[in-house]
């Protein structure tokens, strides 16, 4: 019997409870590896400008590797009309070339990344003889035309790379591709990454030297960006993609659509925020204490279990109660320390605020917590 069936219309003459079996040989749903696929997700905002190093700076869990090759406008793009949008996405990722670099020296380098953690990856069955292929679909648009990268790299220093083509500028495009199963190299099962999905968008000669690897290898360098796609040499260049769908198999099922309240869910696992711009910047804040005028200790909860013990900035203005006579304001507080996290909370230590009174009881006001921001970062 075939492991890999495609399935295009199901009929049912007995009852509407007959059971429907997966294209893939999985479940129907939570094929979709890659959390916020769709980009409607953004958490840190929808813009971010002058960028020239690594980050996930809009869109949820989509990261930037960078390194000394140009300054970038990276936002979360509202689509109106081609064939993504057609297609029924309205949310992209963009990245916009603002300060050129088109000769760039041979350590510079620029890539779009996805990481994925290890303990998630078991539907792969890599290492083992039973595994299976990894199919990976995105659509894609640039003003420039030309072959781009795809490649594969697991947690064993092992890769494996795709090419695509941009044909049309300017114009949405559908890409799929299959890459082979790896009968070496198990996944970590646990909390770190396990696998990292890369395109290629610039690079020196450091990463242009080697052989896009076709089948499951060795990790180098020198492969990464074999085929350039040169972003950075001109300003009124720019990249975008949306739709993007990783699952075990050969075959590209239809996009799978979660909830936003879901996806959301899934996100707040690698970032959490808190505070609008307007309030509820200090929300996150179960109780605390003031253990003299100038600081102060705060237990904070966060909206799901997150990956690892989060690094917190407070950005902004906050406003925290006494709950005896004052609400305190304070402008961007420092965490000091940050001296316990449990498992899906913790405890921070907050300095550079004043005023305070030590002994007296502390708390974050939900319908008010200021017009800053509070960043949980657990990210990969």
């Amino acid at each position: 019997m075939p492991s890999e069936i495609r399935v295009d219309k199901v009929s049912s003459t007995t009852s509407p409870y007959d059971p429907v079996f997966s294209t893939t040989g999985g479940a129907l749903s939570h094929r979709n590896m890659i959390i916020n696929g769709d980009m409607r997700v953004a958490q840190r905002g929808t813009s971010a400008t002058g960028k020239t190093t690594s980050g996930v700076y809009v869109v949820d869990r989509m990261a930037i590797g960078m390194d000394n090759i140009g300054t970038y406008t990276l936002a979360q793009e509202t689509l109106t009309s081609g064939g993504a949008y057609n297609a029924g996405f309205q949310k992209a990722f963009k990245i916009d070339c603002t300060t050129a670099d088109a000769s760039p020296a041979s350590g510079d380098n620029l890539f779009f990344q996805y990481k994925l953690e290890g303990q998630d990856l078991g539907v792969f069955r890599k290492g083992t003889s039973e595994a299976r292929q990894f199919t990976l679909q995105f659509w894609v648009k640039s003003n420039k035309t030309g072959t781009g990268q795809v490649c594969l790299f697991d947690d064993n220093s092992r890769a494996v790379g795709k090419t695509y083509t941009i044909s049309s500028a300017d114009t949405w495009e559908h890409k799929t591709l299959t890459f082979p199963a790896d009968t070496s190299g198990a996944f970590d099962d646990d909390n770190s990454k396990g696998l990292e999905i890369e395109w290629a968008l610039d690079a020196g000669s450091d990463f242009q030297g080697g052989t896009l690897p076709a089948s499951w290898g060795s990790s180098n360098n020198n492969f990464r960006s074999i085929n350039d796609f040169a972003l950075a040499d001109n300003t009124a260049n720019d990249w975008a993609i949306t739709g993007i769908q990783l699952e075990a198999g050969s075959v590209a099922t239809p996009f799978e659509n979660r909830s936003y309240g879901e996806e959301l869910a899934k996100c707040q696992r690698y970032c959490a925020v808190f505070g609008n711009g307007s309030n509820g910047a200090a929300s996150w804040m179960v109780s605390g204490c003031a253990n003299a005028t100038t600081s102060m200790y705060c237990n904070y909860r966060l909206p799901v279990y997150p990956r690892s013990t989060p690094s917190v900035t407070l950005t902004g203005q906050f406003i925290f109660s006494d709950y005896y006579a004052v609400d305190h304001t304070f402008t961007s507080p420092t965490i000091s320390t940050q001296s316990q996290s449990g498992e899906i909370g913790g405890r921070i230590y907050i300095t550079g605020v004043s005023g305070l009174t030590a002994g007296r009881f502390m708390g974050g006001q939900n319908g008010l917590g200021g017009t800053g921001k509070a960043t949980f970062t657990m990210e990969l």
